[in-house]
Order: structure tokens, then C-alpha cells, then sequence
């Protein structure tokens, strides 16, 4: 933190950092919102009233107690008086403060949840693949961090200053300067306490929050990874590692509780003292006779309410600190910004034929090393292309690619004469239809699985689609049918069972360009069988991209091309590939011996 502070020049630069939230904070366009923090406003200026009125009232009472004393008359009025205003500040006025600071605190909550995680969403690939989910998370996690920062500002903060201005000059009133200028020299030593106090445990407080993500993340990884726990015996192993974490973790909770109380030890000292300062004073003054004995009373009642705002402001400093450490989690993800955008006057995919051409493509994760180079290729509309090669050379990055979930270092990919990077995003990838080589599912029923591929399907779309990916009738023999929980990532199905589910899913979606990443890759020999007719039926007329590692499935394709450390080596037909005696030659005589 301290160094993002330099880096922002200083404290304020930093603070501004957060502005980016403001917008989403602030109900510029909601009445009901804005009617909620009028009332919060009218509250609090209310209630800095009757934090005064309250202890003066005490005071009158008392004075009128004791100018009837021995009478055996009560002064009902002034007691009275007192009964309704107490009850008024601390029910009505109360309640009416927290329901709409309640309401307001939800509001401001969804909309922060929601702006992270439409954000996270549509950040690029290159992000996802290089950070851990259970940070992310987190991160998005702490709108609830960013909204208690809106209310320790505009609902604490604000009313304290008033209530110290108010309490200064009333005290001031009440008895003479002396008591304002001791409450001045009260605060002074306070806020020293309060500001070393809080320096000092701010790295605490980092240290503890690091210990609790790394005991999250422990237990993330750990949970989310069971199986491979289990084939690998590591039960008792997990079971240690996460008892370090939880231990270190403690530990740090205890460290930063320490300072936390001998700061609090400080505090209340120095406002012990400053109280008997108070107390003996003003005691002395009644004993003088300058003021009557309703003015101890009412500032003895008073000092409470004087002192709440010394320790709240003390708070404001360390929570405001400690929120911020919170808080910048999420501000990091939302200075994150997309890699892969929409231009602005990009246009929507306009398919005629479903030709693709990928023109002098080049691409690299990393700068030192060329993942693809020199990819030059024409797909016709309707023609299916192959890609084969070796682990690493490249052919899943060409449909990543095409994809757009990175764009080209170098050289274009059209679809009809449209470069993809001049097109929007949301047309592109629904003219697109993938089915990868590990299938993914939500923890929901089959049913609504499938139909995520296109949200307005019915049933009998859906069984449809199903029937095409050759896995109705298997659905048809579980106990519930489409009404099957799958668990996560589909863990309660078979490998064959997830991708034939995947395969479903874009017959549903009808794409006009269909890419098939080893879609094959974990089903038997006598299903694939059958996939491949439902396949033919699938590509028949559509733009296709197909990845396989058994040659045999991609025989009859127009085009196959050969990747090597991502350049192509060889292009052409089966047969016109197995006659050049190359690397597919190889690859065949080797799967065919």
C-alpha cells in the first residue's frame, strides 16, 4: 500500500484512486435511493441535536428536583419532557436512521457485487489464465469492504465532526473556555495514541489478512482438487498443510489483537484521566456556586456523548486504513482493463459463406518466444479444416485465436472479407460453436446445461440436440432424466457422458462456424461412431475447424493442416499428405501399426 501511495503522490492521490467507485455509488438516477439518504441526513442532523438536548434536559430536571425538594412535588413536566425526547432519539430517530442506512447499504452492495463481476466477466483470457480463481473471488468479494468505506464517511464520520463542534461550543456555554480548551488537550495526546498506534498495527494487519487468504486458498485448492487427493493418498498431507495455515493464521490474528488492545489500553486511559479532570472542575465550579448542580449532572451525562466522537474519529483513522487494504483488492481488479475490446465503431459479424482466412498470423504469450508464425490459409464457406500436430504446436491457439480471446501480434483473421478485430465480440462468438476437449458444466440439472447454449430453447429442442450427441437414451435411464444434477464440473457423469453433453450443447446453439477441439478425445471407439454421424450432420454446410489426434476422424476433411512449433508444414488431403511421405505419414504409420 505504501508504495502505491508514492506512486499515486501521496496520501490524496491515492484516496482518488477510488473515485472509479463514486458512480456506482451514488443514486443519480434512483429516487427512491435519494429519498433513503434525505432521510438519513434529516436524521442526523436531528439526532446531533438531541445529543445535546438530552443531557441539558437531565440537568433541568435535576435543578427542578432540587427546587421542589421536600415539597413532595415531582416536576412533571420537566421529567416528562425529558422521557419523550430520550425516547424520540433513541427509537423513532434511531429507526428510521438504520432502516434507511440498511437499505441504502444493500443498495450500494448489489451494485457493487454486480459491477465487479460483470467486469471480471468480460476481462480477456490472458487475465483468467494467469490468476488464481479464489483470488478473484476475493477480490470481487469485498464490495461489502468498499461499502463500509461509504458509510464510515458519509454516516460516521460527517455527524462526528458536527457532534465535536457542537459539543466544544456547548460545554464552552455551559461552564466557561477552560473546559473546552482541557477537552481540546484531552484529544491531542488521544489522537498520538490513536495515530502510532494504528501505524504500527497497519502491518499486522496485512500480515494477518495475507495468512487468511493463503488459509483460504489452502482450503480451495485443497476442497476443489479432492479426487486428486484421493488417488494420491494425500489426506493426512492436506490435513497438515491446512493446520499450518490455520495456525500462522491465528497466529497473526493474535499479533495484530495485541496492538489493537494496548492501543484501546491508551485511549481509555487518557480518557480516564481527562474525565477526573472534567468531573473535578466542574465540581468545583458548583461548589463555588457559579453554576448550579444541574450543570455536573449534565455534563457528567454529556461526557459520554463528548467522547464518542474522540474514539470514532481514532476508529475512522484505523478502519478507513484498514478497509482501504480491504478494498484495493478489488480497485487492483477494476484497474484491470481487457486486453480484447470492441473498437469503437466496430459492426456486427455479417456471415454470407463462412470463409475464413487467416493472413501473415503471428502470436506469442510471451514476447521471447513466438507461439504461432507465418499462418497463411483460406477456408471456403462450408469446408472443414483439420489441424494436427504434436502437444504444443499450436493448433489450439489458432482457434483461441479465431475466437478472438487474444488477438494477433501480427497479420489479420477474416471471416467474409471482415477482420475479426473490427467486428464486436458478442457477434462473433455467437456465429461460433466450440466443443472442447474438456467439457465443462455448471452444478445444475441437465437440462439446464444444455439449454445455457440458448437460454429460449424448449424441451423438446433441447432432447433434440441431446438425441444428435447420441446421449437421450442415456439421460432417459437416470432416475430423474433432464432433471439429473450433475454436479460440479459434471463430476457425477462419465468423461463420455460430459462430452457428448458438450457436443449437445452447440447442436442446440446451431453456430455457422463449428470448432471441435479433440471432441472426440474421451469416448469410446463405438460411440465415437455414432458422435461422427451426428458430427456430419452438425458441419454439414457450416465452416469447420476440427482438432483430433486419431487421424482416422479426419479422413474426409477438405483441408488438413500440420502444425510444428507453431508454423505449418504440410498442407492438403489425406491422401494427398500421406503421398508426400512428411510428417502426417509418419503420424498415420504410426497410429495404423
Amino acid at each position: 500500500q505504501l508504495r502505491r501511495v508514492a506512486e499515486a503522490g501521496g496520501w490524496w492521490g491515492y484516496i482518488k484512486l477510488y473515485a472509479i467507485f463514486l458512480p456506482h455509488l451514488w443514486p443519480a438516477k434512483d429516487r427512491r435511493m435519494q429519498l433513503f439518504l434525505f432521510a438519513i441526513g434529516l436524521t442526523i442532523i436531528a439526532g446531533r441535536a438531541f445529543h445535546v438536548l438530552v443531557p441539558r434536559q437531565l440537568g433541568i430536571v435535576v435543578d427542578a428536583l432540587t427546587a421542589s425538594s421536600g415539597t413532595g412535588i415531582l416536576p412533571w413536566k420537566e421529567i416528562g419532557t425529558l422521557f419523550i425526547m430520550d425516547a424520540f432519539a433513541d427509537t423513532i430517530l434511531y429507526t428510521i436512521k438504520e432502516s434507511a442506512s440498511y437499505r441504502f447499504s444493500l443498495w450500494s452492495w448489489q451494485r457493487l457485487n454486480s459491477m465487479a463481476f460483470a467486469h471480471v466477466m468480460n476481462l480477456s483470457m490472458e487475465f483468467h489464465d494467469s490468476k488464481d480463481s479464489a483470488e478473484v473471488i476475493k477480490a470481487v468479494e469485498q464490495a461489502n469492504s468498499l461499502n463500509r468505506i461509504v458509510r464510515l464517511v458519509l454516516f460516521d464520520a460527517g455527524p462526528i465532526v458536527l457532534d465535536l463542534v457542537i459539543g466544544v461550543g456547548y460545554i464552552t456555554s455551559l461552564f466557561d473556555i477552560y473546559f473546552a480548551f482541557l477537552f481540546l488537550f484531552t484529544a491531542i495526546p488521544f489522537f498520538l495514541v490513536s495515530y502510532f498506534g494504528t501505524k504500527i498495527g497497519r502491518s499486522y494487519r496485512r500480515i494477518n489478512q495475507d495468512k487468511y487468504r493463503f488459509l483460504s486458498r489452502a482450503q480451495y485448492q485443497s476442497i476443489s482438487n479432492w479426487s486428486l487427493v484421493a488417488y494420491f493418498n494425500r489426506a493426512s498431507f492436506e490435513e497438515k498443510r491446512l493446520n499450518t495455515a490455520i495456525s500462522e493464521s491465528a497466529k497473526s490474528s493474535i499479533d495484530y489483537n495485541n496492538i489493537s488492545l494496548a492501543v484501546i489500553a491508551g485511549q481509555e486511559l487518557t480518557l480516564y484521566i481527562s474525565e477526573m479532570a472534567m468531573m473535578l472542575l466542574a465540581a468545583y465550579r458548583v461548589a463555588q456556586g457559579v453554576r448550579p448542580i444541574g450543570a455536573f449532572v449534565t455534563i457528567r451525562a454529556f461526557w459520554s456523548r463528548l467522547t464518542y466522537p474522540i474514539w470514532t474519529l481514532a476508529r475512522f483513522s484505523q478502519d478507513f486504513s484498514n478497509l482501504l487494504v480491504d478494498a484495493e483488492r478489488m480497485l487492483q481488479l477494476l484497474q484491470t482493463k481487457p486486453s480484447v475490446t470492441d473498437k469503437d465503431d466496430a459492426q456486427d459479424l455479417q456471415i454470407t459463406n463462412g470463409a475464413i482466412t487467416f493472413k501473415d498470423v503471428e502470436f506469442f504469450y510471451d514476447k521471447r518466444k513466438d507461439t504461432v508464425k507465418n499462418i497463411n490459409f483460406d477456408v471456403e464457406g462450408g469446408k472443414t479444416v483439420a489441424l494436427v500436430g504434436e502437444t504444443g504446436s499450436g493448433k489450439s491457439t489458432l482457434l483461441k485465436l479465431l475466437f478472438r480471446f487474444y488477438d494477433v501480434t501480427g497479420g489479420s483473421i477474416e471471416i467474409d472479407g471482415q477482420d475479426i478485430r473490427n467486428v464486436r465480440l458478442k457477434s462473433l462468438r455467437e456465429a461460433l460453436g466450440n466443443v472442447p476437449q474438456s467439457g465443462s458444466l455448471f452444478n445444475d440439472t441437465i437440462f439446464e446445461n444444455v439449454r445455457y447454449a440458448r437460454l429460449d430453447a424448449t424441451e423438446e429442442e433441447v432432447q433434440e440436440a441431446c438425441r444428435a450427441a447420441c446421449i437421450h437414451e442415456k439421460i432417459m435411464s437416470f432416475p430423474d432424466g433432464y432433471k439429473t444434477t450433475v454436479g460440479e464440473r459434471g463430476v457425477k457423469l462419465s468423461g463420455g457422458e460430459l462430452q457428448r453433453l458438450s457436443i449437445a450443447r452447440v447442436v442446440l446453439k446451431n453456430p455457422q462456424i463449428v470448432l471441435l477441439d479433440e471432441a472426440t478425445s474421451a469416448v469410446d471407439s463405438g460411440t465415437e461412431s455414432l458422435i461422427q454421424d451426428a458430427f456430419a450432420k452438425l458441419t454439414k454446410g457450416r465452416t469447420t475447424f476440427v482438432i483430433a489426434h486419431r487421424l482416422s476422424t479426419i479422413m474426409d476433411a477438405d483441408m488438413i493442416l500440420v502444425l510444428d512449433k507453431g508454423a505449418i508444414v504440410e498442407r492438403g488431403t489425406h491422401e494427398e499428405l500421406l503421398a508426400k511421405n512428411g510428417t502426417y505419414h509418419n503420424l498415420w504409420e504410426t497410429q495404423t501399426k
